[in-house]
């Protein structure tokens, strides 16, 4: 199975010059989008996250404990200023101004269809921009929303006791918002218990 480790995710966030793709990218892998990421990945408030504690609130009212890496990658997301194009492989053809009235830390591009960039970023928008991301960072579309998903489950996986049962792991990850198929799981856990050999 190939997944994204967490040092490869370090230096594929250090790649990207935007902080809001940033956090796309590390919100995806550390589970922010539960299950379904419109609704909590892409609705989250500037307002939800307290530094200070280290923490994030999810739409849903969850609160997430931020690590180091999804704190500084939340940080630059919520004050970047301007989108700097990402380069002449990603999709953005032109930098621009972020709406700094917009509540959310995913900030969309100001058009008239989104009141000038007040509203968040759309399902299509999100799709938009994860493919140009995968594209700027590896030349095609294999970095999905269900590989950074998959990734961080897996590293999720690494933390825990060998020794659980397959049920009790699948629970410790849907609390952690990584919601697999039980096939997935499986095949993760022995993965993870074969290399533990």
């Amino acid at each position: 199975m190939n997944f994204i480790t967490k040092k490869g995710l370090e230096e594929k966030l250090d790649k990207l010059d935007n902080g809001i793709d940033k956090f796309i990218v590390a919100g995806i892998y550390y589970g922010l989008n539960r299950s379904n990421y419109r609704e909590q990945l892409l609705n989250l408030k500037t307002s939800s996250i307290n530094f200070e504690e280290s923490t994030l609130t999810l739409p849903n009212g969850e609160k997430v404990v931020m690590d180091d890496l999804l704190k500084e990658v939340a940080r630059e997301a919520v004050e970047q200023k301007i989108y700097v194009k990402m380069g002449s492989l990603g999709g953005t053809n032109e930098d621009y101004e972020l709406n700094p009235n917009s509540e959310y830390i995913i900030k969309s591009k100001p058009t008239s269809s989104n009141e000038m960039g007040i509203k968040p970023l759309t399902d299509a928008g999100f799709k938009s921009r994860i493919r140009a991301i995968s594209i700027f960072l590896v030349g095609d579309t294999s970095i999905t929303p269900t590989l950074l998903k998959k990734s961080g489950a897996y590293e999720k996986l690494k933390t825990l006791d060998r020794n659980l049962t397959i049920r009790s792991i699948g629970k410790i990850l849907r609390e952690s918002g990584y919601n697999l198929r039980q096939n997935n799981l499986v095949e993760m856990v022995q993965e993870i218990r074969k290399e533990g050999k």
